[in-house]
């Protein structure tokens, strides 16, 4: 190889210094297999990835760092402070700092630090950050060593804190030192821990982390804390009379909670038996105005209770209210569901969150969509909770859901709740507000668990959230509530349907296992007729009881033969009297909708795939895309969709069996037909444009323009159309296949086209060749002879992809025969580049050149400088292959200048590629692996996977010629990161 090789690699580099990007090449030289191990076991990563072992039972031995999150994210080496950073590296570290010792999961670190979709690469980049945190905190720590502070497991992680190290632990231990003192008497004691646990807050925990550290549960607790912490410490001030140890701990924390009305309430009543009369009536001014600006609301009893102290200037400990009479043990919990079976992780988790130890009332929020079973999991909660809450159970349906005369409002909620407290009827207030304050007062300090069961709304609750830290409130609802998440710090939890061993497991608790071991496979049919839904389940079970003399078979074919799934299940069961079956229930959902949301809600049956995104929901609905995003919402609100991932939607089969019944009811057929035709045009339309940003050799024809109420997607840059692609793969495929079906099939082949170009960057071959094989089917039942010859030529391309060659020259063959028919001249250098491509793979290299030599002269008379690009690629490759490098230098040079010209990086991180091959050729090592990467850097930047990963496998055969195995296992690493599992088997 000669130096003549240099200066077009130059000019090359200098015409385009490519930036980052990803994926691989349509051929190079020489392609030997390479064999990537995997572990093949369930949840174990691929075998060149090293696992983090931690123990989390060592005791870390003394060492230098320490850690404040009460205030800004800091850390100190002895008296050093260390550099955390990054905003989102800091994010990582205050969520672990706020739960000392307890661990966190990767899915709530990726919440915490991705308000929308997490990037495909987050658990990387949240594992980097972890291993960077413990090397600023161990600088000489080893490569994936845990060191003695952040250890992971599995997917969790937790850092290791104790008094000494950890401002938060430090004044968790302060305050339970201060309270057992103010408990004993000890008032100086008291006093002095008090003050040095308000000392170490220097402003809001995580702050200037905002705005997630003021809106993620775990900050928002430990905010809590602090104004519990000032309050108690206010309230034993005033008991002792040591006010001025005190006051100003108390003061700083009810100026960073200006709304907090029990804290300002004390504040005043320091300020006035410190002295300071005139300050405590200004601070009650002050709070009432901005009460009433900010929140409209006039000043609680609490805190005009402690107004009025200070104008009769009774102040003191003496003065306090008398202590509340002996109320009743109330034990109102239903009985718990003896057919409850599952769900065991989702229990545990929220168990822990029940015995977590907390200054503020622990509210869980248990949500889900109707029949998926939110009051047998409320209720098992409660039953297993109940020895934590010695003082009583309360229990309400608010029925929020029901018929609309039913719901029960808070007036009467309250008034029930105070009875079984043991207040007499005369003594509870007519007004809400003061039945909410007796309400609150009745349950302070009294370890009571409340179940508040079918909540429509937060203002249906919010009066019967008691006030004190000692008491559990149980919520369930439809809606998430997220109000309550937001508002006062409750802990979500959404119910899914049930696993397929949970729902077997249900099944067999109902009917029995024999019965259900007897048969499994119509149990399994049975199942799948349920969807896993508990109460189709519940139902479903219920019949086979009433039927002893019924197989399970006979029980599973009447479900598969009944008009629709709704119509099986709910004639199944025995009557019941009043109790509601799956439509009955479903439709107290559906009547709460919004006129606009019950049409989306009717309309989203329509719908092919699998999922649906907002945008093509505007589409469907022919709507605007705020209007989509509202109803959506709605809908999502009340279960009747569930958001799988950031602006995608799926809804239930039972649900959707629901909906497609309400829609041959209430729509016209011209009504679905119209959805579904804007339907087809969103799709046709936007994975047109998404195609033509991968600039493919051959752009699929121009769609016909879109119906009215039709928004596409737009695509700024080859990225965006590749996550596009991405994301809607799965559903432009059922889309596909759904217009053939459906008499569409003009729609199926051109929308089967644009997936070509995806399917070949991501490597997923099968899928490109079932595609193409429904696409060609559907052009020749209408006998489209332009659809066939397109689906022919694209369909040798997967073939050869997949190693199958005869069919892969069938099927161009075919295209060839009906491009002459057409007489299309053009479309025959395609056909001679895709024969070069295959002779090139089995090694023909001399009849292969050839080939890109006759594309390069067709493409060349009709100045398709895509196409003379790749044939010149095509060329160069052949040359290398053969040896004949110097020859290869024209070729190559000008493919490149071509590509560049084009702007199409994924063509020019080809030529960029084979430029290796022939630098290794030449033993040029360092030279081969430069070109590798700059071809990695142009396919990352237009998200070209698969060709990155092959040129990351290659890069790494390269350091291994050299004896880089660092490098090698690098890329190798990088590789299996990149391919993830996309690709075929094959």
């Amino acid at each position: 190889m000669s130096d003549a090789w240099a200066a077009p690699v130059r000019r090359a580099r200098r015409v385009n210094p490519a930036g980052p990007t990803r994926r691989i090449s349509r051929r190079s030289t020489r392609r030997p297999t390479y064999v990537i191990r995997r572990n093949r076991r369930p949840g174990r990563r691929p075998s060149v990835v090293s696992a983090d072992k931690g123990d989390f039972r060592r005791a870390p031995p003394m060492t230098d760092v320490r850690f404040a999150v009460l205030g800004p994210v800091r850390a100190w080496r002895r008296d050093t402070e260390l550099d955390l950073g990054s905003r989102q590296q800091r994010l990582v570290l205050a969520l672990l700092l706020a739960r000392p010792n307890r661990p966190v999961s990767t899915s709530e670190l990726l919440d915490l630090l991705w308000d929308d979709e997490p990037p495909r690469s987050a658990v990387n980049i949240v594992h980097r950050y972890i291993g960077t945190l413990r090397r600023v905190l161990e600088p000489d720590l080893a490569l994936r060593a845990n060191g003695e502070w952040l250890f992971g497991r599995g997917s969790e992680y937790r850092l290791r804190a104790d008094a000494q190290t950890s401002d938060l632990v430090r004044c968790r231990q302060l305050t339970d030192d201060a309270r057992k003192a103010t408990a004993r008497g000890q008032a100086d004691v008291a006093m002095t821990q008090f003050a040095k646990a308000l000392e170490l807050w220097q402003g809001q925990c995580a702050a200037g982390l905002e705005p997630a550290s003021g809106v993620h549960p775990a900050f928002v607790a430990v905010d809590r804390e602090y104004s519990a912490i000032a309050h108690d410490a206010a309230e034993a001030a005033l008991r002792y009379g040591s006010i001025g140890k005190i006051l100003p701990g108390v003061r700083q924390a009810a100026e960073r909670n200006p709304l907090d009305e029990p804290l300002q309430s004390q504040l005043i009543l320091l300020l006035a038996a410190d002295g300071k009369q005139a300050e405590a009536l200004a601070t009650y001014e002050h709070v009432r105005h901005r009460l009433a600006d900010e929140l409209g609301v006039e000043p609680s009893r609490e805190l005009r209770s402690a107004h009025e102290r200070v104008l009769r200037q009774h102040i003191g400990a003496d003065d306090a209210a008398p202590p509340a009479p002996r109320f009743l043990k109330p034990a109102q919990l239903p009985a718990d569901l003896a057919a409850f079976t599952g769900r065991a992780d989702t229990l545990d988790r929220a168990a822990a969150m029940v015995s977590a130890s907390t200054d503020a009332t622990t509210i869980v929020a248990v949500d889900g969509m109707p029949g998926i079973g939110k009051t047998a999991f409320a209720l098992r909660l409660a039953h297993l909770s109940t020895p934590q809450f010695p003082d009583g159970q309360l229990y309400i349906d608010l029925r929020g859901y029901g018929p609309p005369q039913s719901m029960v409002g808070p007036g009467e909620a309250l008034r029930r709740f105070l009875n079984a407290l043991g207040v007499p009827q005369n003594d509870i207030p007519t007004d809400l507000a003061d039945q909410a304050a007796l309400y609150r007062s009745v349950m302070a300090d009294r370890r009571i668990l409340v179940v508040l069961d079918n909540a429509r709304s937060i203002e249906q609750i919010q009066d019967l959230l008691p006030g004190s830290a000692t008491a559990l409130v149980i919520v369930t609802s439809r809606g998430t509530l997220l109000d309550l998440v937001t508002r006062n710090g409750a802990h979500r939890i959404t119910l899914g349907v049930l696993t397929a061993p949970e729902a077997r497991a249900a099944l067999a608790r109902r009917v029995g296992t024999d019965r259900v071991a007897a048969e499994p496979e119509a149990m399994e049919k049975i199942i799948q007729q349920c969807g896993r839904l508990p109460l189709a389940l519940a139902i479903a079970a219920a019949g086979i009881v009433s039927h002893p003399g019924s197989s399970l078979a006979d029980i599973a074919h009447e479900l598969d033969h009944a008009p629709d799934a709704l119509d099986g299940l709910d004639g199944l069961g025995p009557s019941q009297g009043a109790r509601p079956g799956l439509r009955g229930v479903f439709s107290w959902s559906y009547d709460a909708l919004s006129p606009a949301a019950a049409r989306l809600f009717r309309l989203l049956s329509v719908h092919p795939g699998p999922d649906i995104a907002l945008g093509a929901i505007a589409s469907l609905g022919g709507l605007t895309a705020s209007s989509a995003r509202a109803l959506t919402g709605e809908l999502a609100l009340a279960h009747m969709v569930t958001e799988r991932r950031l602006g995608r939607f799926i809804v239930h089969d039972l649900i959707s069996a629901y909906a497609t019944e309400l829609c041959r009811e209430v729509d016209t057929d011209d009504e679905r037909r119209a959805a579904l035709y804007r339907c087809f045009d969103h799709y046709r339309h936007s994975s047109h444009a998404a195609n033509l940003r991968l600039l493919p050799l051959m752009p699929p024809p121009e769609p016909e323009p879109a119906r009215p109420g039709v928004t596409a997607e737009t695509f700024p840059d080859a990225i965006r159309a590749m996550a596009w692609f991405d994301a809607e793969c799965h559903v432009l495929n059922t889309v596909v296949r759904h217009a053939a079906q459906q008499g569409a099939e003009p729609v199926a082949w051109p929308l089967a086209l644009t997936l070509q170009q995806f399917y070949q960057r991501m490597g997923r071959y099968h899928d490109w060749a079932a595609t193409m094989g429904c696409a060609l089917e559907a052009a020749e039942r209408i006998g489209d002879v332009t659809g066939q010859a397109h689906s022919h030529r694209s369909l040798s391309g997967a073939f050869l992809k997949l190693g199958e060659h005869d069919r892969h020259r069938r099927h161009l063959e075919a295209a060839r025969a009906l491009y002459e028919q057409l007489g299309w001249s053009a479309e025959q250098a395609y056909v001679h580049s895709n024969l070069a491509d295959g002779l090139f793979m089995r090694g023909r290299f001399t009849e292969s050149l050839a080939s890109d030599e006759r594309a390069f002269a067709l493409f060349k008379q009709t100045s398709h400088n895509k196409g003379m690009a790749g044939s010149l690629y095509g060329q160069a490759a052949c040359l290398i292959a053969m040896g004949r490098l110097d020859e290869s230098i024209g070729p190559t040079y000008e493919s490149m200048r071509l590509f560049q010209e084009l702007g199409d990086a994924n063509g020019e991180g080809l030529v960029w590629n084979i430029l290796a091959e022939a630098y290794q050729r030449r033993g040029d090592h360092h030279e081969a692996a430069q070109c590798r990467r700059r071809g990695i850097d142009l396919y990352r930047k237009v998200d070209s996977r698969f060709n990155a990963a092959e040129a990351f496998i290659r890069l790494g055969l390269t350091g291994m010629a050299t004896g880089d195995y660092r490098s090698v296992r690098e890329c190798l690493t990088q590789a299996l990161e990149l391919l993830d599992d996309r690709v075929d088997e094959s």
